[in-house]
C-alpha cells in the first residue's frame, strides 16, 4: 500500500540554486592515476575541459570525512553541467553535497561517453564501458584508501552501475563475446541509488537500434503473452503476463540476487518522460529493481528533475542515520 511519508511539501516547484562546480579531477588525483595504471582510461576528460570529470583532494594530506560518492551518469549526460536538456551532469547533486559539507576528495564523476544526443542509440551496456566505470570505482577506492564507497547513477547510469557492483560475466553483443566485471562489489558498497533506470527496458525500444538490442540493451520484450508490442506500456494490461523475454543482461540483474550494496534505494517518478509512460513496462514499474530496499515515488517529477530536485533526499540516503522525518523539497510515496 503506498503511504505518504512526507505530507510537509512546498506548494509551488522547488528548485535548488547553487553555482555549478567545476572540474576536471584534482592534479593530485590525475598524478595519482598515472602512478597507478590508470592513465589508459583516461578518467579526467579533458577533451570536456572542465566539465569532464570531478573530484579529488587538494593535496595528499587532505583528510576524508564522508563515505566517497561516486556518480555515473546517463546515455548523451556527462560528468557535469553543459547546455541542454539531458546534459545537467552531477552538478546540482555536487553542489548540494559540499553545501552540506562534503569537498571534492569524497565526491567523483567521470564522462563515460561522447555526450551526444544522436549518438545515444548507438549506446549500451558493453564490457569496455562497465570494466571502465568498474575500474573508476577501484581508482576511487585506492585513492581515498576509503574501505567503502556510496554509489549514485541515473538513468542508464543505474543499469551501468548495477553490473558495476554485481560483477560476474557478461555477454558483449557485437561478437557474442563474454567478459568478467570481477567480484561483486556489495561488502564494499555502503548505500546504492537508483535513480529512474530502466531495469525492465524501455518500450520505445522496440527499434532495431544498438542501444536497445537484446543482449545488452534495453530491448523490453517483442510481446508478452498475448499482449503485442503497442501494449506494452499499458495500465493495465488487456491480459495478465509475465515477460522473461527481455534484454539478458537486465534479466540476468534481475535474477542472480546478488545486491548492488549494503543499503540500495530506487527514486523514480510515475511520469517519467523518458523510460516510459508510467514507468510501465508489461506491467512492471522499470525503474524498480529486486534486490531495493525501499523505494521512493514521485507523482510530479520528470526523468531529469527527480535527479536534480530530490538531492536533499539523496543526501540523507547516503548518509545513514540522518533525520529522514525533516521536511523534503518534494512531496514523494513509498512502498
Amino acid at each position: 500500500m503506498l503511504l505518504i511519508l512526507n505530507i510537509f511539501v512546498f506548494l509551488i516547484s522547488f528548485a535548488f540554486s547553487f553555482d555549478d562546480p567545476l572540474g576536471p579531477i584534482t592534479k593530485d588525483f590525475e598524478e595519482w592515476l598515472n602512478r597507478n595504471g590508470y592513465a589508459q582510461y583516461d578518467f579526467p576528460r579533458h577533451d570536456w575541459g572542465k566539465v569532464g570529470s570531478y573530484g579529488g583532494k587538494v593535496d595528499a594530506n587532505q583528510k576524508l570525512r564522508f563515505t566517497p560518492v561516486i556518480f555515473m551518469h546517463g546515455n548523451s549526460d556527462g560528468a557535469l553541467r553543459i547546455p541542454g536538456p539531458y546534459s545537467s551532469g552531477s552538478s546540482t547533486q555536487i553542489a548540494y553535497f559540499q553545501s552540506m559539507g562534503y569537498t571534492s576528495a569524497e565526491l567523483y564523476v567521470t564522462t563515460w561517453g561522447n555526450r551526444s544526443v544522436p549518438d545515444s542509440q548507438f549506446q549500451a551496456h558493453n564490457c569496455s564501458t562497465i570494466i571502465h566505470l568498474r575500474r573508476f570505482v577501484e581508482a576511487v577506492m585506492g585513492y581515498t584508501k576509503s574501505p567503502t564507497v556510496n554509489l549514485a547513477g541515473h538513468s542508464m547510469g543505474v543499469t551501468l552501475a548495477r553490473k558495476v557492483a554485481k560483477g560476474g560475466k557478461m555477454v558483449e553483443k557485437v561478437d557474442m563475446s563474454t567478459c568478467d566485471i570481477g567480484k561483486p562489489l556489495t561488502d564494499v558498497v555502503e548505500v546504492f541509488l537508483g535513480i529512474c533506470g530502466a531495469n525492465y527496458g524501455m518500450c520505445s525500444c522496440l527499434l532495431d537500434t544498438y542501444t536497445c538490442n537484446n543482449i545488452n540493451g534495453f530491448f523490453p520484450g517483442a510481446s508478452c503473452g498475448n499482449n503485442n508490442a503497442d501494449q506494452c506500456g499499458a495500465k493495465p494490461l488487456p491480459e495478465k503476463c509475465i515477460q522473461d523475454g527481455y534484454s539478458q543482461l537486465l534479466h540476468d540483474m534481475n535474477t542472480d540476487r546478488v545486491r548492488e550494496g549494503k543499503k540500495v534505494y530506487a527514486l523514480w517518478t510515475s511520469v517519467d518522460d523518458i523510460v516510459a509512460p508510467n514507468d510501465l513496462v508489461w506491467a512492471r514499474y522499470s525503474s524498480q529493481f529486486p534486490t531495493m530496499d525501499q523505494q521512493y515515488i514521485f507523482t510530479n517529477l520528470t526523468h531529469m528533475q527527480v535527479k536534480e530536485l530530490t538531492v536533499d533526499l539523496q543526501f540523507r540516503l547516503l548518509n545513514p542515520g540522518g533525520n529522514m522525518e525533516k521536511p523534503f523539497s518534494q512531496p514523494f510515496l513509498t512502498l
